[in-house]
Order: structure tokens, then sequence, then C-alpha cells
């Protein structure tokens, strides 16, 4: 399994709110997996005193390849997935993950850098029960690497999104 995470280009709203958008890809270029999930922990990467929501109405998933369901309750704090969990990628298998954030820094001083990862999961055998994926996200604000990550049971592929311009998916 494999997540590459894009961001698009802030749009500065008022001062200290600004618009992000994101773009998620989760793909298979092995055999096939199922029950594939993808979590977006937007709490690691804009922790309080920071707002943040996802913006209304401009979640969306589309199929590359085979069959993704989003998950219409993501909102990047207490709900972190952004698939049902319950599809099956077979090899090239892929899906696009589009969301805005809308963030108030409020009377904060804007960061130079801000970080933000997606991890992708799949189990190994088909089961009617959604995979959850990844739990107790967090990282570190300052390099962008994650702390810490809690795999769900019986997890045979994983992938995080990297930080890093010359990383290739």
């Amino acid at each position: 399994i494999d997540v590459v995470k894009s961001v698009g280009i802030p749009s500065l709203i008022s001062k200290g709110v600004y618009e992000i958008p994101y773009v998620v890809l989760v793909g298979n270029s092995g055999p096939s997996v199922y029950n594939v999930q993808t979590n977006d922990n937007l709490s690691a990467t804009f922790p309080a005193p920071t707002v943040f929501t996802v913006k209304a109405g401009s979640y969306g998933v589309t199929s590359i390849a085979g069959t993704c369901t989003g998950n219409v309750a993501f909102n990047g704090s207490t709900d972190t997935r952004l698939l049902s969990g319950t599809d099956d990628f077979g090899p090239g298998h892929a899906c696009e993950i589009r969301f805005v954030v809308n963030v108030n820094f409020g009377a904060q001083p804007l960061p130079a850098t801000i970080y933000n990862n997606a991890l992708a999961s799949a189990m190994g055998v088909d089961s009617p029960t959604a995979n959850v994926g990844f739990t107790g996200i967090g990282q570190n604000p300052t390099t962008g690497v994650i702390t810490t990550a809690v795999p769900p049971v019986g997890v045979v592929a994983s992938d995080f999104s990297v930080n890093d311009a010359t990383a290739t998916p």
C-alpha cells in the first residue's frame, strides 16, 4: 500500500485565517490487500490553541481504479479515517481524496513550516469489520516525524506519507 499527501497553496481568508487544500493519493502497487484505510490526524498538525475545521462540502473521494468509499464523518480530530475501511485493493487500485482545511491561528505567530502526514493500512484477509486504521497518531511539530501511531490489529501493509519533497511513492 502506498500513500502520498500534497498540499496546495494556502489562501488567506482574513488575518490569521487560511484555507489549505490537501490531496491524498492511496494506492496498491503490490498483491491484493483488504479493508484499506487512510488516516490523517489534523490535531497533530494544528495543535491547540490553533482552531481548524474541514471546510463543509470540500471532502471528496475519487476512484482512480477500483472501488473507493469515503468516510464523510472525517473531521481530522475525533474521526481521522479518510476512507470507510471496507474496500479491497487489487494491484493498481487507487483513490484520490481531497479536502480543504480552514485554519485559524488567532493571534499566534504563523509557523514557518507546517508538517502533516497521512497513514495508510491494509489487511491480509478480507473482513466484514471495517479497518479503523492507525490510532494515537502524534507527530513532532518541529520536524514532522511521527512519534506515535498504533497500527490496526492484523495489518499486513502500511505506509506513511513523507514530509520530503525528494521522496517518491
